[in-house]
Formats: C-alpha cells, sequence, structure tokens
C-alpha cells in the first residue's frame, strides 16, 4: 500500500545512491532540527561523514534494508530498518526516514514508512518501534497520524557533544 498522494515509487537502495542518500540525511537534519538542535552542532555536521557511513551500508543486507523514493528519476526519501536496536525478541525498528525538504509534505514519507512496515512485518516481526526527537513536533505528529503513537519510552541521543532527547514511537505490525 502506498500514499495515493505520492507519485514517488519505492525501491531497494543500491550503492549508486549512496550520494543522495547521504545528501539528503544532512539537509533534512539542518532543515528540520534548526532551533531544536544545538547551531554548532548542525555546523558540525559533515556530508563527507555521511557518505562514508551510508557507503559501508548500501546495499543493506537482510534482516537489514535500506529503500529510496524516487521520483521523476529522483532520489527524494529514504526510509532504513531491520531488529530492533535493543534487541526487543519480535520487535523491528526504523531507524531513519528523512525526505529531501524540498519534497515535505508530498507523501514521499507516508509511502516509505508504508513500504518499511511492509518490510519488518515481512521479516517476522509483530512489533515496530521508531525514534523521535521529542522537541520535533511536525514529524511526531506526523508519526501519529501514521498510526505510531507514542508509548512513554524516552532517552537521550548523544551528536557532537550535545545530548538530544528523544521519544519512541511503536505500532503493532498486522497480517499484510
Amino acid at each position: 500500500m502506498r500514499d495515493p498522494t505520492s507519485t514517488s515509487r519505492v525501491r531497494d537502495a543500491v550503492a549508486d545512491d549512496v550520494d543522495d542518500v547521504a545528501t539528503i540525511q544532512l539537509t533534512t537534519w539542518r532543515a528540520a532540527y534548526a532551533g531544536l538542535v544545538p547551531d554548532d552542532v548542525l555546523a558540525r555536521l559533515s556530508a563527507a561523514e555521511h557518505r562514508e557511513r551510508w557507503q559501508a551500508r548500501l546495499p543493506a543486507a537482510p534482516p537489514l534494508f535500506c529503500l529510496v523514493a524516487v521520483d521523476g528519476g529522483d532520489v527524494v526519501g529514504f526510509v532504513a530498518g531491520g531488529p530492533s536496536r535493543t534487541g526487543e525478541a519480535g520487535v523491528g525498528q526504523v531507524y531513519a526516514l528523512y525526505v529531501s525538504p524540498a519534497r515535505w509534505r508530498g507523501g514521499a514519507g507516508r509511502t516509505l514508512l508504508v513500504a518499511a512496515e511492509g518490510r519488518l512485518r515481512d521479516a517476522g516481526f509483530e512489533r515496530a518501534v521508531l525514534w523521535v526527537l521529542t522537541t520535533n513536533t511536525p514529524a511526531r505528529a506526523f508519526y501519529e497520524a501514521c498510526g505510531w503513537p507514542a508509548d512513554g519510552r524516552t532517552a537521550t541521543e548523544p551528536l557532537h557533544g550535545a545530548e538530544l532527547p528523544v521519544s519512541r514511537h511503536a505500532r503493532r505490525l498486522g497480517a499484510g
């Protein structure tokens, strides 16, 4: 199932997508987290660092996955996931979901999230979780509208010397 308002199609990310994925992650962080993450932390984010990280991850090997949304030949977003990083039995996790800021509110995010749910379900996970910056109200509202309510768990995530508060959202994965 995909968002009927989206013109994006979803496919597995390949090695040739590294630059697009790294650029989308970096530009989205800077756009979405301005005013929520200290400016000096955002300034220290490096395109080369993101590119290097994704070069080591793409293509993803099961049970990990990275999917990209493509619109008109351009990669406009991506989602990555796999088993829960806390090792909870039967729980999968969406590790990252980013859409190019120029494509926000165009349906690609929902299309990617639905595709990730399908991958996690197909991998045998009964539940799925994701973590989001607690102060990122638009993202939290998006996840809740997509059926991913906050479950009350919180933590802090270190990033370049800052401790960022994150909240967990979760959902059951029904039969496909």
